[in-house]
């Protein structure tokens, strides 16, 4: 294979100069705590997603919700996202998900699919442990570097109530409505979430 050209090649330095100043702006709280982790270090921000169905008239449906960060995030504000956010430092996955969704709905996640996880292992007082998510995601450019895990999830039956100023319009969509947007204007969802979302449409989510 011939190398790529040199003058091809993206400059890495000034790519990661734009991450670092869109994060600082975006994601300040995170950006904080991270840079400490990244004194000579190019590392990915550990993320978590939830999708949370329901049957409800017979029919399959998602929670989604509007991106609302006009200030911060300009260029995915107003698109559909499904609840996600960063992990804290040694946080437990399920945690991580659980947290998310009842800072971002209001409402408790009751179970997990699938459910599968090892226990904790500590031989040196150093907690460890194995899961399946549904699926994982990451963002190869622009933005955020983040790297994720996907769960899907069924949560308490409540309506849902948008708990802080970063998104709106919380409400449960019919997941052939919410497959059309997909198919036809994919534009108007959160880009980190359509690989989640081909994912999810084409795979068997049939549940014990």
């Amino acid at each position: 294979m011939s190398p790529i050209p040199e003058n091809s090649q993206p400059d890495f330095g000034d790519v990661r100069r734009k991450a670092d100043e869109f994060a600082r702006h975006a994601y300040a709280d995170v950006f904080v705590r991270f840079d400490r982790l990244r004194v000579g270090l190019d590392v990915n921000v550990p993320i978590v997603s939830a999708i949370i169905e329901r049957e409800h008239d017979g029919e399959k449906e998602i929670l989604v919700q509007t991106r609302w960060k006009p200030e911060r995030d300009p260029l995915y504000s107003g698109t559909l996202e499904i609840p996600a956010g960063g992990m804290h430092v040694y946080e437990n996955v399920y945690d991580a998900v659980k947290r998310e969704v009842l800072e971002e709905t209001g409402l408790r996640v009751t179970r997990f699919y699938p459910d599968i996880r090892t226990k904790t292992y500590a031989p040196k007082e150093d907690d460890c442990f194995a899961f399946v998510p549904f699926c994982c995601q990451q963002q190869l450019k622009g933005g955020l570097p983040r790297v994720g895990f996907v769960f899907l999830c069924q949560v308490e039956d409540a309506e849902p109530v948008p708990q802080h100023d970063e998104v709106r319009d919380v409400h449960w969509m019919n997941v052939s409505a919410l497959r059309k947007i997909f198919e036809e204007t994919p534009e108007r969802i959160f880009t980190l979430q359509l690989g989640v979302l081909e994912y999810y449409f084409q795979h068997d989510r049939s549940h014990p």
